[in-house]
């Protein structure tokens, strides 16, 4: 099975949903999509071009990933470090917990660390429509209307980017799909990965209103990368649509 078997169906499953959905999926250059370059609110998948913009500067030497941080202030939401007494930790640490668990202390040193000015743009990484306009937990300029943004195709050519020798070093790309496949929030698109020998790494990304994903899923040489945003709909609704994906993807993987 290739793409175009699960085209129509996600179609007519996207049209039944209120609110806001974009996608995009590819395999090699077929893709299948819906509004790719609808802008959305990021939610915390903000922090994967953050990784990438990470590893690029660790491959032209300047930043480093065994420099040692301080722990700083300490914010609230998704994460581990606001639970925990520790002083310092590795930046390679810190961006693998910028990921796996979306800690928000831990993204908000690595901005700090990149020394990024707001707004930001990634420039080095080619993006159209993704904008870093905040700090994670940063409810006074939510609440101006300031706001992280990106889109499916924005997202799409990250996870293309991490396929790209030309881009990264060997090292580096290897590192980030080791961070992605111990991502700990698998409950969206990779929700039926498990026990079928298909390897997936994502980065989610939630906030009231707004439920999305992006992941690459690994099957017997091919690979499948998927990029969901939903908005301006009840969770059942748009976590209903990403499984819906997910379990179309999963299912034609399998059918090979």
């Amino acid at each position: 099975m290739n793409l175009q078997a699960i085209k129509s169906s996600l179609e007519k499953e996207a049209v039944c949903h209120s609110g806001k959905i974009g996608y995009l999926i590819r395999e090699g250059e077929e893709i299948i999509s819906h509004n790719p370059g609808g802008i959305f609110s990021s939610a915390s998948t903000i922090k994967l071009p953050l990784l990438i913009e990470a590893f690029r500067r660790f491959d032209k030497g300047i930043a480093a990933p065994g420099k040692m941080l301080a722990i700083g202030d300490h914010v609230g939401g998704s994460g581990v470090l606001q639970a925990l007494s520790i002083e310092e930790m590795s930046f390679r640490d810190l961006l693998s917990l910028m990921i796996i668990v979306s800690d928000n202390t831990a993204t908000n040193l690595v901005i700090d660390e990149l020394d990024i000015p707001f707004p930001f743009r990634f420039p080095g990484l080619g993006l159209r429509d993704t904008v870093l306009k905040r700090k994670m937990m940063d409810s006074a300029s939510l609440e101006k209307g300031i706001d992280n943004m990106t889109s499916p195709r924005d997202l799409d050519l990250c996870l293309r980017l991490l396929t790209d020798s030309s881009f990264l070093e060997a090292e580096s790309r290897d590192s980030i799909w080791d961070i992605l496949k111990n991502q700990q929030f698998k409950d969206k698109l990779p929700f039926l990965t498990e026990y079928t020998g298909i390897t997936a790494g994502n980065k989610t990304g939630g906030l009231q209103g707004i439920d999305h994903d992006c992941a690459l899923f690994r099957y017997k040489g091919r690979t499948v990368a998927a990029t969901v945003l939903c908005s301006g709909m009840k969770l059942e609704e748009s976590r209903s649509f990403l499984n819906f994906t997910g379990k179309a993807i999963v299912e034609m993987l399998l059918d090979d």
